[in-house]
């Protein structure tokens, strides 16, 4: 559950992050094929972000400082105000929310197939009626032009249109620039993730983005743009409208001033500036995890199972014998100083002489000292791991039947996971019990309470030893 609701907070969060950044750099710039593109691929990323943490594994990337070793965390122990829910509770409260869910994403597809349905039912009608050429039709209705899967279906009261020419360039521009199929894919989008506003505001931004398109087609073809500006003044006024159709009439005073407008060369650098930042602020909170709690809370390092002690100096050496430690190899004798013969006079300078002496070399190996275990030593991973007398279900049944959610906490309304951390001692017995993180109001102590009068467990044991290992355990305080 708590994995699900971090996907909906992080696509959340990415579609603000793109939709603010079009709407503060792009949206009032007529780079109209890069708006478009960057809004498809804004709503791509929106879905696949949050998930990019995940093939990232397992080199996550974390908030805080890694522990060297994983310490086992054991199962979420779920707290409220008036019931304890267990694992199996929480399953069925998923389930009906996954109920909910799929509920409203029904209603919303059924509405986008009643649309898809209208747009048939019209087409069927349309086949009767008069046609211009192969793909426009003329139909009796008093509606707006539109285009749809190659067709276009034009009011016969345009038959004599003076702007009849430009309508059809622009509803043409539709067809073949396939704007059909981003209002497909932003359609079903917005339907299935309903929970997501900003899929909904990107469809509307990439229909703006379609007349644009289509007007600046029109103007490339030899239209004038006063003329036409008044053809698009005219079609003010609407009529029904289909959702994942393009209609002629759609934004028309926005039109009208994006038509001859043109950008200069300071968006351009400005949009250039701005887009590593939005990729690199986008990334980030798609590959931030919150799992491994234990990992990224500050806690005192434990020490290592096994403890290794420096190798003592070797003896100095004596002449004729060299000690050499691993593993470097045994270097050449060093030259060894001669006695000169006794001391002349005084007024004689006495004479040095060295002689190279051959000296043989032997070289010894010593092995590194490991220290056993002094039974202080906590480990974290063992080849036994300590078992709750009864196994995971009976720990779940203590903690949840020992737990009682604090007066304080309920009055205030405090709710959070508080994580403890504990060891198993040789002898079964829980010590070293503390709080890594806690939410207060008496959670953290009445979590820590009941933890630490926990019955002896069965200890674990590393090669055939009973050691201490330690567990962290997160206790989760809801108020339903």
């Amino acid at each position: 559950m708590i994995e699900i609701l971090l996907y909906l907070v992080k696509s959340i969060l990415a579609g603000a992050i793109f939709f603010g950044f079009y709407l503060l750099f792009m949206r009032k710039e007529s780079y109209l094929l890069l708006n478009r593109y960057y809004l498809l691929v804004s709503a791509l990323l929106m879905l696949l972000l949050p998930l990019l943490g995940n093939f990232l594994a397992p080199s996550h990337f974390r908030i805080g400082k890694q522990a060297p070793l994983p310490i086992i965390t054991l199962p979420e122990i779920v707290i409220t105000a008036h019931r304890v829910v267990t694992p199996e509770q929480e399953k069925v409260l998923v389930n009906w929310a996954l109920i909910g869910y799929l509920v409203i994403t029904a209603a919303m597809l059924l509405g986008l197939i009643y649309s898809i349905f209208r747009i048939i039912r019209f087409y069927k009608s349309a086949m009767k009626a008069e046609r211009l050429k192969d793909n426009i039709y003329l139909v009796p209705e008093n509606g707006s032009p539109f285009s749809f899967m190659g067709r276009i279906f034009i009011s016969s009261r345009y038959a004599d249109h003076p702007g009849l020419g430009s309508i059809l360039i622009h509803e043409n521009a539709h067809i073949h620039q396939k704007h059909i199929l981003d209002l497909i894919l932003l359609e079903l989008l917005s339907s299935i993730f309903w929970f997501n506003p900003f899929f909904f505001l990107i469809k509307k931004a990439i229909r703006e983005v379609h007349e644009y398109l289509a007007d600046r087609e029109v103007i490339r073809k030899g239209a004038e743009p006063l003329t036409y500006q008044q053809l698009l003044f005219n079609e003010v006024s609407g009529n029904p409208q289909y959702i994942i159709a393009n209609n002629f009439n759609l934004l028309t005073k926005k039109r009208i001033v994006m038509l001859l407008k043109k950008s200069g060369k300071s968006a351009a650098i400005r949009i250039g500036i701005m887009m590593p930042v939005l990729l690199t602020t986008a990334f980030i909170i798609g590959v931030v995890q919150t799992n491994n709690l234990n990992a990224q809370i500050s806690e005192p390092p434990s020490s290592v199972a096994t403890v290794q002690e420096p190798t003592p100096p070797a003896p100095p050496a004596t002449p004729g014998e060299a000690l050499i430690p691993e593993p470097p190899a045994p270097a050449a004798a060093p030259a060894v100083p001669q006695k000169a013969d006794p001391p002349a006079k005084k007024s004689t300078p006495a004479a040095k002489t060295t002689y190279p002496v051959k000296q043989k070399s032997e070289v010894k190996y010593t092995k590194p000292v490991v220290k056993e275990d002094d039974g202080k030593t906590v480990y974290k991973v063992v080849d036994k791991m300590p078992e709750y007398p009864g196994g995971p279900d009976a720990m779940s049944k203590y903690m949840v039947g020992a737990i009682k959610y604090p007066k304080t906490a309920v009055e205030k309304g405090i709710m959070g996971t508080v994580y403890i951390t504990f060891v198993v001692e040789k002898d079964g017995a829980i010590s070293n019990v503390k709080v890594l993180r806690g939410v207060g109001g008496g959670c953290d102590e009445e979590a820590l309470r009941v933890v630490g009068e926990m019955p002896n467990w069965i200890p674990g044991k590393n090669k055939g030893k009973a050691v201490r290992v330690q567990f962290n355990l997160p206790v989760k305080f809801a108020l339903s």
